[in-house]
């Protein structure tokens, strides 16, 4: 997968001391306003006053995969597609994270794939009418 180098990544979030190396966020959650920061070495995430969107300027590697979330493409061990409209993202944590459907292409492409997986259904399997 993709590893940021130490050059993209800010070293900190300012005016939060517990989040000083942006390297161990692993994924990013919207909840309106606030953002929760899932760090790797934290159980719980932390309550952050800053929206998505500024996490998203300020953390350019980091891939929006839908509208209320943000992952850290160093932490991804597996893309899947379940169905041609279903995609989903499972992170080292074992975390398996939906993505949208308009932005499965661009989460493909970003993720170092050419072009997103696509499967071909067995016509014996499909039902007669």
């Amino acid at each position: 997968m993709v590893t940021p180098s130490q050059d993209d990544l800010p070293d900190h979030v300012p005016g939060y001391r517990l989040i000083h190396d942006a390297q161990r966020i692993v994924r990013l959650e919207g909840k309106g306003n606030y953002t929760l920061v899932y760090l790797l070495d934290h159980a719980r995430p932390i309550l952050v006053s800053y929206t998505l969107k500024r996490f998203e300027a300020h953390l350019p590697t980091y891939i929006r995969i839908h509208r209320s979330a943000l992952i850290n493409p160093a932490y991804v061990s597996q893309v899947s597609r379940a169905t041609p409209r279903l995609m989903f993202v499972k992170l080292t944590t074992g975390e398996s994270m939906p993505v949208s459907r308009h932005r499965m292409q661009v989460t493909s492409i970003r993720l170092n794939r050419k072009k997103p997986v696509r499967f071909f259904y067995h016509f014996s399997s499909l039902p007669t009418f």
